[in-house]
């Protein structure tokens, strides 16, 4: 019995797990391509236009700004428990104390195990909170 209990969170899984698989590529708000791994990420910021057109379409920054450097460095290997973070540094062309310096990204975790296991404990709406 106690494993009928579980068929909804793990169908709920699988249906995230897939819708995310399929179409991981844009946002759905901006339509800016979203980097879903560290490796991609790392990929995107080789040089700066990515950045700066995700920081334009959020209107975060104004259009006459750019973004001059990016870094990105990958965080100790448990400090986003089951997910990967990375920390990415950003230096602006016109300074302003208005805009991130520094922003942290997490990723969502990569396997059927850890993404059961968050989603029955509901760790992703304890983590996004608005």
């Amino acid at each position: 019995m106690g494993y009928i209990n579980l068929l909804g969170s793990v169908l709920t899984v699988f249906r995230k797990m897939f819708c995310t698989c399929t179409n991981p590529s844009k946002g759905d708000y901006t339509g800016v391509k979203i980097p879903y791994t560290y490796a991609k990420l790392e990929k995107c910021t080789k040089d700066v236009n990515w950045i700066n057109e995700a920081l334009r379409a959020m209107g975060t920054m104004a259009p006459e700004n750019e973004v001059l450097t990016v870094e990105v460095k990958p965080f100790g290997p448990s400090a986003g428990f089951y997910s990967e973070l990375a920390c990415i540094s950003l230096t602006y062309k016109i300074p302003d104390p208005l805009l991130p310096t520094e922003v942290i990204a997490k990723f969502l975790p990569r396997g059927i195990e850890k993404r059961l296991v968050m989603d029955l404990v509901l760790m992703q709406k304890y983590e996004v909170v608005r």
